[in-house]
Formats: C-alpha cells, sequence, structure tokens
C-alpha cells in the first residue's frame, strides 16, 4: 500500500486527485499469495483508479474462497472492503464488513500490525452514521 488517494471532479470535468502518503511499510502485505495480490489490485482499483466497483468485485471473490490468509491481512482487507461500500453507499455491506473485521482476534502484535487500518475502521463508523442520515 504506497497511499491513499482520492478524485474530485468539478462539473466542468476536470479531475483533481487528492493523495495521501501510508507510513506503513510496503513489506507489511505478503504479495505471494493469491489473496495477497487480489487485495493489493482491489486497494488500487479503489484508491488509485476510483473504481469501487471493480475494486469490490476483485475483493469479494478473494474473500469467497480465502482460506490460509493471515488474520492481519484478513482484517485489512475488511477494512477495505468496507471503505468501498462506503464509496457506493451500501450501508448494509458497510456493517457486514465492520463486524467481521471486529470479530477477528488480533494478538498484541497484529493489533499494531493493523493500527492504520484500526484507525480507518474508526473513521468507517462514523462514515456508517452518515449514511445513516
Amino acid at each position: 500500500m504506497e497511499d491513499r488517494r482520492f478524485n474530485l471532479i468539478d462539473p466542468a470535468g476536470n479531475r483533481l486527485l487528492i493523495g495521501a502518503q501510508h507510513t506503513a511499510p510496503q513489506s507489511t502485505v505478503d504479495r505471494t499469495t493469491h489473496f495477497a495480490r487480489a487485495f493489493e489490485t482491489s486497494y488500487r482499483l479503489m484508491y488509485a483508479k476510483d473504481e469501487p466497483a471493480a475494486a469490490a468485485k476483485v475483493l469479494d471473490l478473494a474473500l469467497s474462497k480465502a482460506e490460509d490468509v493471515t488474520v492481519t491481512l484478513r482484517y485489512r482487507a475488511y477494512v477495505l472492503r468496507a471503505d468501498i461500500a462506503v464509496s457506493m453507499n451500501e450501508r448494509d455491506t458497510v456493517r457486514t464488513f465492520i463486524r467481521e473485521a471486529e470479530r477477528l482476534r488480533l494478538s498484541d502484535t497484529e493489533l499494531e500490525e493493523v493500527k492504520e487500518e484500526r484507525g480507518k475502521l474508526n473513521e468507517l463508523r462514523v462514515d456508517l452514521e452518515d449514511l445513516n442520515d
């Protein structure tokens, strides 16, 4: 994960890309598994390409087949999928993936590894409340 991005498009069609660098090192995600590659693809589709529907499709398929996935990567995937759902105004899906992330049992070390994603999960809870209004 290099950065988090979003696009602003004005009425004239001009696009402004806003991005923020992640503090987590790139090596935090094992890219050798199919699931890890799907996670990275979904992440890029969501934040670099602004294609949440495509990102959701890739990640949903990977999650449906995920068996031997580390708990930290699964947590990151649930948070990413909830974020995708927020961008698509899918309240029920947001709730589902927030619950899935909360159900995972993480050790203190694992909690530290997903510190950034835990912060994002808190933001998503606020976003969910805004979607309900």
